[in-house]
């Protein structure tokens, strides 16, 4: 999976550039420390199974002479992240932690992982119905990788919790290079849902690690499938009947925005200082949670939610576009 920073963009939902700087913490002598952004591995293995075992470390970046790190005192300041970092002596700005369990119930997170999986299995059940589909996969599969993200980060209630971080990664493969039609293509989306399968329901071993987000999904994907989800609203809820005869499969949707809002705005995407996008992905989080509560309450309530989580989208067009 190739690792891509954020750009701005020219059509969307809810993109912006901004490219974590490099930050310089202060010793407690005055000297300077330089401290370097993490890169994530994107390492996979042809057994997925061993990775449980394989307890080698992966070694870090090779060090960076001094030489090469310019002293603070001499830098120009120019604003930006230099501005977010906390009086601490933090290199990231403070932010509250998501409670994910909230935004998307554990029972609901396990209910819309299978669903998921059902729908890319039989879209790639053989090479004719994965021809007809293949261009809906990757949004699909951007989500699968995500959610999967997420529930490494569940204490309790995820039966497969231990396992979230291969199966995050294992999902990503679906993206790892650019689908095509044909059997190498259908080869691509199927091969790795098998062993998702098989991890899914009890295989494997895992140590209960968290991954983060940008091994999991491409940013760009996830707001194509954000986008997905916001028109799939409007269809399955167009009316008070249908709003009625879908309630679960609605009230579901409106929850997996409201978690790939914030997903979307992680700092392993490259968001930790771009305030105005964290801002606009939190008011996305709010509408789309607004949303999933409405189902419950008349069906004017619930469009005039589902509007407000729409226009928030269209917002946020005028700003940040793919």
């Amino acid at each position: 999976m190739t690792l891509r920073l954020p750009f701005r963009l020219t059509s969307g939902c809810l993109l912006a550039a901004s490219i974590p700087a490099l930050a310089v913490a202060q010793q407690g002598d005055g000297s300077a420390k330089p401290k370097f952004p993490e890169v994530p591995a994107d390492v996979f293995f042809p057994d997925p199974f061993a990775v449980f075992e394989d307890q080698t470390p992966v070694p870090g970046a090779a060090p960076v002479a001094p030489s090469a790190v310019m002293n603070p005192a001499e830098a120009p300041v120019t604003g930006g992240p230099v501005d977010a970092v906390a009086v601490g002596g933090s290199d990231e700005p403070e932010t509250a932690a998501v409670d994910w369990a909230a935004l998307l119930p554990p029972d609901a997170l396990d209910a819309q992982v299978r669903a998921v999986m059902e729908e890319l299995a039989r879209n790639s059940r053989d090479v004719q119905t994965y021809n007809n589909a293949y261009l809906s996969i990757p949004p699909a599969a951007a989500e699968l990788g995500s959610l999967f993200a997420v529930g490494s980060r569940y204490d309790k209630g995820v039966a497969w919790s231990d396992n979230a971080a291969a199966l995050a990664r294992k999902a990503a493969e679906i993206n790892e290079t650019q689908l095509r039609r044909g059997a190498g293509g259908q080869k691509q989306v199927a091969d790795p849902l098998r062993t998702l399968d098989a991890l899914l329901n009890g295989g494997g071993a895992g140590g209960g690690e968290v991954v983060d987000f940008a091994e999991a999904a491409d940013f760009n994907l996830i707001m194509k499938r954000f986008q997905v989800g916001v028109d799939s609203l409007k269809a399955l809820a167009s009316s008070a009947q249908l709003m009625e005869a879908n309630k679960e499969a609605v009230e579901r949707e409106a929850r997996v925005l409201s978690v790939l809002s914030e997903v979307s705005a992680d700092e392993s995407h490259g968001w930790g200082f771009e305030q105005e996008f964290v801002a606009l992905s939190k008011k996305m989080t709010k509408a789309a949670s607004e949303t999933a509560a409405a189902v419950g309450q008349d069906f004017d309530t619930f469009d005039a939610a589902r509007r407000r989580l729409s226009q928030t989208c269209s917002d946020c067009h005028g700003e940040y576009r793919n």
